[in-house]
């Protein structure tokens, strides 16, 4: 008896060592990131990223590795490179998939076509139609067969791209839209496109429906929240989401049947990864990696020698400060899109001086770094203002002045990229009026009805009460002033000015201006006076 009770104990043992012992199935893994913004060093980064991939499959687990938009756009790096950095890094993880953000789209359909190009992984994305070809920019799916499953994986990206990338790089010469991410009819036409594409995954007979969809959860892009899509489609069994930089580990939400499923995001840079587990009990769960020691060398590599090719020219000091320059609140969170901060007016104040206008503004979601007090260097510049858009100017009346003031603050006090820090201009905003402001399909503002009461008040230019019919010179960039973030697109927009990009803007700011003492109150001057909270 003991003989055999000795035999049982060593005989797993014995299997192992002489190599007959069958592998233990092992979980079927997805691991996935969402708006990484080029954050390719920081938190666990891509090298943590690979890694982990490496380690899951020498462990004999089947993984993939997805992205869900936001990868290309967002640093230095990113930028000097027209996302070229972020494809090579992510070649390097070994990525399987990725659906598209609304900052794929900030370097131009032209670039993005060669970004995907350079990638070794596929794009998907089911909501995206030229409406003059009725083409699909991209496969609306995509099937993969691992382990013992087949997944169905569907591209969403959010119909805000028309306004949150560049409005032009979606239309034709005459100001038209020839693309269509299926906005509209308050959402009912997004959500049947999105039922249409799982429905087809249905027919393939896909063991599951994975939803890659950069839409986020901030009430601003309402009806596209990715809780507003499943409350409308049927079929999906998990939602991978983005675009709000949520760290959200798993929240059960219900579909349209009354069917549990599973939403996760992973935050923003690398803060977290994504794991999704399929057990072999078909059974669904994720999960967020806050901590991973393990790096890949090869990504490592890579990476250095990105950050040796440009840190020559980013380590350049241009100008000192003695205090921040932020774009935070008193309690720490962001406020750049909803109030005044210092480097809100510094930037504002760096187009009124550039553009050579009465006016400087400058869109909030555009501000998207602070500055730490001490040397200010151009790899800081470049932080703040990524996105290489250029320096504009138009013409506008004072009723068109206010109008944008007015779309400015509908959000209030929630946040809105399009939240105008200015320069030149003060103004009150009264929170106890409703915003009157409506938007039309596509996101952009709709002129006011004559009469209706506004919340933003007591608008002075220079010191004087703005006249409505007197024309004033704007300065700011072109995303703005070509119907970025919804705002009116202005005909008569001169860009760019002096051929200077808005990173340019600021470095000759700093350079003109070594004396920051003004901007030495974390909460700006006080050009917004906010009341009726």
């Amino acid at each position: 008896m003991k003989r055999i009770d000795l035999f049982l104990l060593l005989a797993p043992l014995l299997a192992s060592l002489s190599g007959c012992q069958s592998a233990k199935p092992e979980d079927i893994v997805i691991l996935y990131t969402n708006d990484v913004h080029c954050g390719y060093a920081e938190n666990l980064g891509y090298s943590g990223v690979a890694s982990l991939k490496k380690e899951l499959q020498k462990q004999g687990t089947p993984t993939l590795l997805v992205d869900v938009g936001d990868a290309v756009q967002g640093d230095n790096y990113g930028s000097l490179s027209k996302g070229e950095a972020s494809i090579a890094l992510m070649n390097a993880s070994d990525y399987d998939l990725a659906t598209l953000g609304n900052h794929e789209f900030d370097y131009g359909f032209e670039q993005l076509d060669h970004l995907m190009d350079l990638a070794d992984f596929p794009y998907i994305c089911c909501n995206l139609t030229n409406l003059e070809t009725h083409k699909d920019y991209l496969p609306p799916y995509l099937i993969k067969d691992i382990g013992n499953r087949k997944i169905g994986f569907l591209g969403i990206d959010t119909p805000t791209s028309l306004t949150e990338s560049t409005p032009k790089y979606f239309q034709n010469a005459h100001g038209e839209f020839i693309y269509t991410f299926y906005e509209g009819e308050g959402g009912r036409t997004f959500y049947d496109r999105v039922q249409a594409t799982v429905d087809s995954l249905k027919q393939e007979k896909v063991d599951y429906v994975i939803a890659l969809a950069h839409l986020g959860g901030e009430d601003s892009v309402k009806p596209y929240r990715s809780k507003d899509l499943l409350a409308n489609v049927s079929g999906i069994d998990v939602c991978l989401d983005g675009h709000s930089h949520e760290v959200m580990e798993s929240e059960i939400v219900k579909d349209k049947q009354g069917k549990e499923v599973i939403l996760s995001q992973t935050g923003t840079k690398l803060e977290c990864i994504g794991k999704l587990s399929i057990g072999k009990d078909g059974s669904l769960k994720t999960e967020l990696i806050h901590e991973y020691d393990g790096k890949d060398a090869e990504v490592d590599e890579i990476y250095r020698g990105i950050a040796a090719t440009y840190s020559a020219k980013l380590d350049q000091v241009i100008g000192h400060a003695a205090f921040d320059l932020t774009i935070l609140g008193e309690d720490g969170k962001r406020l750049v899109r909803s109030g005044e901060t210092n480097l809100g007016d510094l930037t504002a104040d760096a187009f009124k001086e550039s553009g050579k206008a009465d006016i400087g503004i400058v869109n909030g979601g555009g501000v998207r770094a602070g500055i730490g007090k001490g040397d200010i260097t151009l790899n800081d510049v470049l932080k703040v203002f990524p996105f290489m858009n250029a320096l504009a100017k138009v013409s506008m009346s004072g009723q068109e002045i206010l109008d944008e003031l007015e779309f400015s603050c509908y959000s209030l006090p929630g946040e809105f990229g399009g939240f105008l820090h200015a320069s030149g201009l003060t103004y009150t905003v009264d929170l106890s009026i409703p915003s009157s402001v409506t938007l039309n399909d596509e996101g952009q503002f709709l002129p006011l009805a004559s009469g209706v009461q506004r919340r933003v008040r007591n608008v002075k230019v220079a010191g004087e009460a703005i006249d409505p019919n007197k024309s004033y010179s704007v300065a700011s960039n072109d995303y703005i002033l070509t119907g970025g973030n919804g705002y009116p697109t202005f005909k008569n927009t001169r860009l760019p000015v002096e051929d200077k990009l808005d990173w340019e803007v600021l470095q000759d700011f700093f350079v003109a201006h070594p004396d920051l003492s003004a901007y030495a109150n974390l909460g700006g001057d006080g050009r917004v006076e906010i009341v009726g909270r």
